[in-house]
């Protein structure tokens, strides 16, 4: 069986697919690289030079910036230089997010890096057993857990096999009521490189880094433009990356009244973008 076939049942089945190998490292590299550089420049506001290493210029920071913080400055930063929108561009990727909910695809733009400190125990950076949906993700959207920063005995997410299935979970404060008794608890072990996809009802949660290093990764979610909007994903911002035949007719006619020969004789359409 083909992998894109094993990706597409591993979804629907389970849940969840992981998708081995599909970042290649120059991209992972640019992702460590931008982060180090405006890890560096937040440094130096405070009047302190950076080692210009990933992890300990991390570390350093949090002795001037509260974490949260960081990380949103960090996560503008990225959707500024658009280097999410290679991510999902990717050969790999975009098959798989394409054969799942369609070619018509934006990401959420407003969702911050997730770095993960040993001994921070915040739940808001180490997140209990929860669905996406709690938070407004429609059910036809998918969410994407992707580590741009993880080294050996890290650890990354824990997810609950087939719990996609059970629908809305009961909870309070955001943490499950209750969970069955045979509920099948999964480690998953993702490297640089890899990719999660997984359905907004999955239930997960982010298993605590023991290493003295921090871990990175990036989760966003991924929706169809022209799908029903199941959840309060008005609420988050989205960048669009990827356009169907279709949705590119649309654009360069411009506007719903078809206005004509909007374009005709016109040298603009070479600047058209998809």
């Amino acid at each position: 069986m083909e992998a894109i076939e094993l990706n597409m049942e591993s979804l629907v089945n389970r849940g969840y697919a992981i998708l081995r190998g599909v970042v290649p490292q120059g991209l992972i590299s640019e992702y460590q690289n931008l982060v180090t550089i405006k890890i560096g420049a937040m440094l130096r506001e405070v009047g302190v030079e950076p080692a210009s290493d990933l992890y300990l210029d991390f570390l350093t920071a949090m002795e001037s910036y509260d974490q949260i913080q960081i990380q949103q400055e960090l996560s503008k930063y990225l959707v500024y230089r658009e280097i999410h929108k290679k991510l999902f561009l990717q050969p790999d990727v975009l098959e798989v997010l394409v054969h799942s909910i369609g070619p018509d695809l934006e990401y959420s733009s407003g969702a911050d890096i997730t770095v993960n400190v040993r001994d921070v125990k915040n739940d808001y950076l180490v997140k209990k057993f929860h669905q996406e949906f709690w938070s407004g993700l429609a059910v036809t959207s998918l969410q994407t857990w992707t580590p741009i920063g993880i080294k050996p005995g890290m650890g990354g997410l824990e997810i609950i096999e087939e719990s996609h299935a059970w629908g809305h979970i009961p909870h309070r404060n955001r943490e499950p009521i209750e969970l069955p008794e045979n509920a099948q608890y999964t480690v998953l072990d993702l490297e640089e490189g890899d990719m999660l996809v997984f359905h907004g009802l999955l239930l997960h949660r982010t298993v605590p880094n023991e290493h003295e290093w921090p871990r990175f990764a990036v989760p966003l979610s991924i929706r169809n433009f022209y799908f029903k909007d199941t959840g309060f994903e008005d609420l988050v911002k989205w960048d669009a990356f990827h356009y169907s035949p279709i949705s590119q007719i649309r654009k360069r006619l411009g506007n719903p009244h078809l206005s004509p020969f909007r374009t005709w004789g016109s040298n603009r359409n070479q600047y058209f973008r998809t």
